[in-house]
C-alpha cells in the first residue's frame, strides 16, 4: 500500500472514531473529551521528544503532563456548564468538576499556564543546572500551550449553539486546505514558494488549498442546512460571502500551523513527529493546523457574537 492510500485509510478510521466519538452523550459527553486528552496528550509526548536536547535543556515531562491533564479538566468542566449543566450532578467526578472548576472555569486556563511557569522555573532552580534554563523552561510552557490549549478549544466550540456543525467546519478547512494544495502542488506546480521551512512548497499549491477550502465550505453549508431543515435542527446562521471569507482566512491560518510544525520538525532534524498513524506520521504531523485553527476559529465566533450575530 503506497503512502496517499494508507493516509486515506488510517484519515478514515480516524474520521470514524471522531463521528462516533461526537454522536453519543454518555456519562456527561465523556467520549468527546477522551478524544481531544488522546490528540492533547500525545501531542505533547511527541512535542517533548521533538524538543528534548538532552544536556543542552529539555521539558519537565511530568510536570507538563499533570499541568496538560488539569488544563483539560477546566476545559471539560467549562464544557460542562455550556452544553450539559446536568451533567455536572451526574457522578463523583462531575461533582469534583464542579467543586473545583466550575467556579473558575471561564479563567482557570490562564491561571493554570502561569502556574506551570512558575513550577518548571522552581524545578529549573532546585534540580538543574543552569546551562539549557531558558530553553527548558520555554518548551515545557508551549508545550502544554501548543498541544493541550490548541485541542481544548474543540470541545468549546463544540459547546457552542450548532456547536457541531462549528467543530466540523473548522476542521474541515484545514483538511481541505492540506489536501488542495497538496494535489495542487503536484498536478500544477511551477512557481517555487520560497520558504526555507518548506522548500518544496509552490504557490499553485497554496492557491489549490484556499480554492479547495472554499469549494468544500460553501458544500458543506448547503448539505448542513438541507439536512438540519430536514432533521428540525437549528441552522447556523452564516452566509455563503461569510462562510468563502472564513474559508480564505482559515485557510492562511491553517497554512500557517503546517509551516510552524515543519519549523519544529526541520529544528529537531526529524523528517516525522512520531509513527503513531500510517501514511501520517504523528499526532503534530496529523492536527499541527487544528492546533491552530480551533482556538481561533473560537475567538473568531465569540467576537463575532460580541458584534451581535447570533450563531443560529
Amino acid at each position: 500500500m503506497n503512502e496517499t492510500a494508507k493516509r486515506i485509510v488510517s484519515g478514515v478510521g480516524i474520521g470514524a472514531v471522531v463521528i462516533f466519538a461526537l454522536s453519543y452523550d454518555v456519562y456527561g459527553w465523556i467520549f468527546p473529551f477522551c478524544l481531544v486528552a488522546v490528540f492533547a496528550l500525545l501531542g505533547l509526548y511527541e512535542f517533548q521528544v521533538l524538543t528534548d536536547r538532552g544536556l543542552d535543556g529539555s521539558a519537565f515531562r511530568k510536570t507538563a503532563f499533570v499541568f496538560s491533564v488539569l488544563i483539560l479538566l477546566a476545559f471539560y468542566a467549562r464544557f460542562l456548564t455550556i452544553k450539559d449543566p446536568e451533567a455536572l450532578h451526574q457522578s463523583e467526578l462531575h461533582v469534583l468538576l464542579r467543586t473545583w472548576f466550575y467556579p473558575a472555569a471561564t479563567n482557570l486556563v490562564p491561571l493554570l499556564m502561569i502556574a506551570l511557569l512558575v513550577a518548571s522555573s522552581a524545578l529549573q532552580i532546585l534540580s538543574r543546572p543552569l546551562d539549557g534554563a531558558i530553553y527548558s523552561i520555554s518548551v515545557t510552557v508551549s508545550g502544554v500551550f501548543y498541544t493541550t490549549i490548541g485541542v481544548g478549544y474543540a470541545l468549546l466550540l463544540y459547546a457552542l449553539p450548532a456547536g457541531l456543525f462549528y467543530l466540523i467546519l473548522f476542521a474541515l478547512i484545514p483538511i481541505s486546505s492540506d489536501t488542495g494544495a497538496y494535489f495542487a502542488g503536484r498536478w500544477f506546480g511551477r512557481h517555487n514558494a520560497g520558504l526555507k521551512v518548506s522548500p518544496r512548497k509552490t504557490w499553485e499549491g497554496y492557491i489549490g488549498g484556499v480554492v479547495l477550502s472554499v469549494l468544500v465550505v460553501n458544500g458543506f453549508l448547503y448539505g448542513w442546512t438541507e439536512y438540519a431543515r430536514s432533521q428540525d435542527w437549528p441552522l447556523p446562521n452564516i452566509a455563503m460571502l461569510e462562510i468563502s471569507l472564513l474559508g480564505v482566512i482559515m485557510s492562511f491560518v491553517s497554512v500557517i500551523g503546517d509551516l510552524a510544525e515543519s519549523a519544529f520538525k526541520r529544528d529537531a532534524k526529524i523528517k516525522d513527529s512520531a509513527q503513531t498513524i500510517p501514511g501520517h506520521g504523528g499526532i503534530l504531523d496529523l492536527a499541527d493546523a487544528l492546533f491552530f485553527a480551533f482556538p481561533v476559529g473560537y475567538f473568531y465566533l465569540v467576537l463575532r457574537q460580541v458584534a451581535g450575530f447570533t450563531l443560529v
